[in-house]
């Protein structure tokens, strides 16, 4: 399994306000619980639309309360510490 792709993600509101858009290393385990559910099982270079019931979105955001909340997501690469230590042994270096 995979903890931290590399993703290409846009948030937005029903209302088509964007709150998020981003591409960098995503820590499942710190996610939307409803996001990283949508997330396993992608491959790479997937895209996918998800769409989050309010319910399970929103805390403090009481200004779009209610709204249905959409997430584009595309993987970049699935998994950026799949081998964290094989740069290491593949080194020429002598401690």
């Amino acid at each position: 399994p995979y903890h931290t792709p590399i993703v290409n993600l846009q948030g937005q509101y029903m209302n088509g306000k964007v709150f998020t858009k981003m591409e960098e290393s995503l820590i499942l385990s710190e996610t939307l619980p409803s996001l990283q559910k949508a997330i396993i099982g992608m491959k790479e270079n997937e895209k996918r639309r998800i769409y989050i019931h309010p319910k399970l979105f929103y805390d403090e955001d009481k200004e779009n309360l209610g709204l249905l909340v959409i997430f584009d997501v595309e993987i970049i690469n699935l998994d950026t510490k799949e081998k964290p230590l094989d740069h290491i042994a593949n080194q020429n270096t002598i401690f």
